[in-house]
């Protein structure tokens, strides 16, 4: 049995989605790595989900609701990964990402994780600080390292842990030199909250391809409100705030209200308004994004940090 001391575990999640609250794990991977040895152990699972998973999910990682057939709940998943990282330090290459996910599965499973957590994110920006883009492929493809499989849990690991050798850094130093950085987590603890500032609705772009069109949106985005404002208001939308009113053009709701059927007091409005003629379109969050955003933008997706 490998010594779990001087080890440390690389890990990445996929998943049904953005939101952490609202969205589920569906494959878990994971490399143990002695520093010392280079001696490795990898685990990987499929975890499956109440509620499937989504067309736009299996277009980003390729995962299906067949493949999950018999796939372990996340309790039981979750308690093997654990069993299989036990108190290694975990390195994620999002850390942010996994780790709100992990509390949150922890959380629902009362299965505690109180590793060290460390973002390779972070620390290829500080140690290739001239790139134009961070994502994990980005990186990869400027190091040299081989992307194949990408947005699979276990090789996107297997990813991460590439990338920080052809840093160098895959030696005993490796958690000295991340603490020596400030990206440890502390363990149990929340991301330290920014305050609140008051904020202007952005001003749509008169260039824009649906310039003179009126935006609401409704429901718990996976992206902050602020950001997906922002998008909308780059494609010439006017974002108003408040229901819809005759003006409104479009209705986009939250993935999960419209997953689950839940219908809003905003999407009430706009139902009593297109029966009054009024043509307002209602869709959901990942429509908007793949039709609206990715087409007319060529945006990625928004899985990575860019």
């Amino acid at each position: 049995m490998m010594s779990q001391e001087n080890s440390v575990a690389f890990i990445d999640l996929e998943t049904t989605g953005l939101s952490s609250e609202y969205d589920e794990i569906i494959e878990i991977g994971a490399i143990i790595l002695n520093l010392e040895t280079r001696e490795q152990k990898e685990f990987v699972t499929f975890v499956s989900p109440e509620f499937g998973v989504p067309e736009e999910a299996t277009e980003i990682n390729g995962i299906r609701n067949e493949d999950l057939i018999g796939a372990p709940e996340l309790n039981e998943a979750l308690r093997c990964f654990a069993d299989f990282v036990q108190d290694s330090p975990l390195v994620a290459y999002n850390a942010r990402f996994e780790r709100r996910f992990l509390a949150q599965a922890s959380r629902t499973t009362g299965i505690e994780l109180l590793n060290d957590f460390f973002c390779a994110h972070q620390f290829c920006k500080i140690n290739l600080p001239n790139l134009d883009r961070y994502r994990l492929i980005d990186v990869c493809e400027y190091l040299g390292v081989p992307s194949s499989g990408a947005h699979r849990a276990l090789a996107d690991a297997q990813m991460t842990s590439a990338v920080i050798n052809a840093l160098g850094y895959l030696n005993v130093g490796l958690l000295d030199a991340f603490r020596a950085l400030g990206e440890r987590v502390a363990q149990g603890t929340a991301i330290r909250q920014k305050k609140v500032k008051s904020r202007v609705t952005p001003l749509p772009n008169p260039t824009g391809r649906f310039a003179g069109e009126e935006l609401v949106i409704t429901g718990e985005f996976a992206l902050p409100q602020s950001e997906v404002e922002d998008l909308a208001a780059e494609l010439g939308f006017t974002v108003a705030p408040g229901a819809p009113r005759k003006s409104t053009t479009l209705l986009v709701v939250s993935n999960f209200d419209f997953r689950c059927g839940y219908v809003s007091g905003k999407q009430r409005k706009a139902l009593e308004l297109r029966a009054k003629g009024c043509p307002i379109k209602i869709i959901s969050e990942g429509i908007f994004f793949s039709a609206y955003i990715d087409a007319e933008q060529g945006l990625a997706k928004r899985t990575e940090c860019s």
